[in-house]
């Protein structure tokens, strides 16, 4: 008896043993099978999930550019040059600003011209900022140059944090839409279409923005001052501008002397009148006081 439970023993622990190699087996079966679906997948479900060709980029992430495409360097150019020009070349000067603007591909914003006292002018000129030295250049050589003042504003990196806003809350507006879409009542309806309107004058504000910074930095902003120079007579210059300085000094002191005058005269009369009345008024009143008593 002894004998026979050890044999029944010594077999259930060959079974066992037996048993467990099979299924080790077979764990390693399947995770060999495993192993080369998921090498399989990597080499040829990798293109097809990211869009390849069968059989290219091979299954190498590292191939494809999921990066956002670099931002270039973002500045305003402003320039302000002032200019004298001859005398009564004015005129000249300002159709020359204007040729050097549509020279460069650019035009003219705006124009200031003052015909009294000293003949000036002033011209705004937009060109391309990739122009924008050449047409400074241009402007330079329409006179003598009296000033002149280059500026440049780097906005990059606005461009570049008003655009990750603009994404985000393009972003949002996307999951507000859907979620109106699927509004069961009137009151949930309302309610996204009230966030939804937050969002989307946002968006227009982002993008007004946009497109106010890209215009600054495609189209620089050239300000030209053009000057007449003062007529000089040979012989006489300091003279003649010494004896314009002092019949300026006298019209400015006969000037004040009759805005004083304008002023005191009045006053002086309604004295006058004022003491005529107490003149005429004093004799009678002690005669009004007796009366009286």
């Amino acid at each position: 008896m002894g004998r026979r439970r050890t044999l029944v023993a010594g077999m259930l622990v060959l079974g066992a043993a037996l048993g467990a190699c099979a299924s080790g087996g077979d764990m390693g079966v399947a995770a060999d099978s495993g192993a080369a679906r998921e090498a399989r997948g990597s080499e040829g479900g990798s293109g097809e999930q990211f869009g390849l060709a069968d059989g290219a980029g091979g299954g190498d992430l590292a191939a494809l550019d999921t990066s956002l495409p670099p931002v270039g360097p973002a500045v305003i150019k402003t320039g302000d040059v002032t200019v004298r020009v001859a005398e009564g070349g004015l005129q000249a000067a300002l159709s020359d600003a204007l040729e050097v603007a549509r020279g460069h591909g650019g035009f003219v914003l705006s124009t200031d011209v003052e015909e009294q006292g000293d003949r000036s002018g002033r011209i705004v000129l937009r060109v391309p900022a990739e122009s924008f030295e050449e047409a400074m250049a241009d402007a330079r050589d329409l006179g003598e140059v009296v000033r002149e003042r280059v500026s440049g504003e780097d906005v990059t990196q606005e461009f570049v944090d008003l655009d990750a806003r603009l994404r985000n809350f393009e972003a949002q507006e996307s999951v507000l839409l859907d979620l109106m879409a699927k509004s069961a009542t009137v009151a949930d309806t309302l309610r996204v279409q009230r966030e939804l309107q937050d969002v989307q004058l946002e968006i227009e504000r982002l993008r007004g923005r946009l497109r106010y910074l890209r215009d600054q930095t495609d189209l620089s902003t050239i300000t030209v001052r053009l000057q007449e120079s003062d007529p000089v007579v040979a012989g006489t210059g300091l003279w003649d501008k010494a004896w314009r300085r002092s019949v300026d000094t006298f019209n400015t002191i006969v000037s004040a002397i009759v805005v004083g005058l304008s002023v005191a005269i009045p006053v002086g009369l309604f004295l006058v009148v004022l003491l005529l009345l107490v003149k005429l008024v004093r004799p009678h009143l002690p005669s009004l006081g007796a009366r009286d008593g």
